[in-house]
């Protein structure tokens, strides 16, 4: 729990940062996380990021879906006895 609370506390960190950039008080505003990317790195690592970012989420729902599978089939198991 530790670990995801430092890993949220940094992004949320880095996406403050990133509200206003690349001038912290008169520059444009980023409304979005990939806003921030296409401002500091481009459109083309914009188009990477957020394909990562898809396929990221993707494997996370498979993983849920398998987990989700196995605890079911374990639930069912113990009830037989």
């Amino acid at each position: 729990m530790l670990c995801f609370a430092i890993v949220t506390y940094v992004s949320s960190s880095l996406l403050s940062d990133c509200y206003r950039s690349p001038h912290s008080v008169i520059g444009t505003r980023n409304y979005s996380y990939m806003d921030a990317v296409r401002v500091n790195l481009g459109r083309n690592q914009t188009w990477v990021c957020g394909f990562l970012q898809y396929l990221i989420m993707f494997g996370t729902g498979i993983v849920y879906i398998i987990t989700t599978s196995t605890c079911m089939r374990a639930i069912q198991r113990s009830n037989f006895f």
